[in-house]
This record gives C-alpha cells, structure tokens and sequence, in this order.
C-alpha cells in the first residue's frame, strides 16, 4: 500500500509518476490502482499505465484500456475516484 499527500494551489496543476518494480511477476499476479480524488477537483486527467514483459499474458483488464506489446494504459478525465486493475497469467 503506498498513500502520499500532495498539495496542488488554485488554478494550478501537478503532473506525479510513481514508478514501481519488483520481483519476477508469479503467475496469476494482479495488480489494482485505486485514485482517490479530492472534493471540488473538476475534470482532472489522469493516466494509469502498467508496464509488462512479454512472457505474461493479460487474463483481465477493468476498465477497458488501451492494450499495446508491453503496457496497458487507462486515461481518464472527471472528478470521480478510479478503481483499475490488471491480472496476468
């Protein structure tokens, strides 16, 4: 679980990465990103892309997303908390 503060002024705007790796993934992995929005933020762009290898194989995808060789990537633009998630095989 990874939380963090991020204060953004009026009128402005904050691009964040938050770049994660770890081990070899094991079959069946998942992994979800949940974005939790702040009250009175209107239609804030948000990207979501999750890096892979060729050996995993995509089992689910929630939301549709746009799928490429080695990346699945979910764009969205709103005011709503986000829920996404991947699992491989």
């Amino acid at each position: 679980v990874f939380g963090t503060l991020i204060e953004v002024l009026p009128q402005s705007t904050t691009k964040v990465v938050i770049e994660y790796e770890e081990a070899p993934l094991q079959s069946k992995s998942s992994f979800v990103f949940f974005d939790q929005k702040q009250p009175g933020t209107m239609n804030t762009p948000t990207n979501i892309t999750f890096f892979y290898g060729p050996e995993y194989v995509l089992t689910v995808i929630a939301p549709d997303a746009k799928v490429s060789d080695d990346k699945v990537e979910f764009t969205f633009v709103g005011d709503q908390h986000r829920f996404v998630g991947v699992k491989f095989k």
